[in-house]
């Protein structure tokens, strides 16, 4: 399930053939044909939901640089939260320190020093 809310191109397989990619998942027998009868709406809507709760916790954590990136702070997130999805107990301040790499690496903007010094140190 966590595969399915965090990887949105196994998503979206998902949606035009969940038998083939809970097969994929190395599913077999009730828990194949589970997996198989999940609503693809609702998990395209769970995923979301999640994404937007890493939004709103990396805008906390990096509230400068999110202002600096303006408009397009949100669409950059969610590019760089395709391909990386932290967990664990810590997940929102990995989040926010991969994004700030993510940031740096890409030179999108230059990210607050003090910010990037906490998000980098906690």
């Amino acid at each position: 399930m966590g595969r399915l809310l965090s990887d949105q191109v196994l998503r979206e397989d998902f949606c035009n053939a969940p038998r083939r990619v809970a097969q994929q998942l190395g599913l077999v027998g009730s828990e194949l044909e589970l997996v198989a009868l999940l609503d693809p709406v609702g998990l395209k809507n769970q995923a979301e939901a999640l994404l937007q709760k890493r939004w709103h916790e990396v805008a906390k954590l990096l509230p400068i640089t999110i202002t600096v990136l303006g408009d397009d702070a949100e669409e950059i997130f969610r590019y760089y939260a395709v391909h990386a999805w932290p967990t664990g107990h810590r997940r929102h301040v990995l989040d926010a320190a991969e994004f700030v790499r993510f940031l740096e690496h890409n030179q999108i903007v230059k990210v607050d020093s003090t910010e990037k010094r906490r998000s980098l140190l906690r």
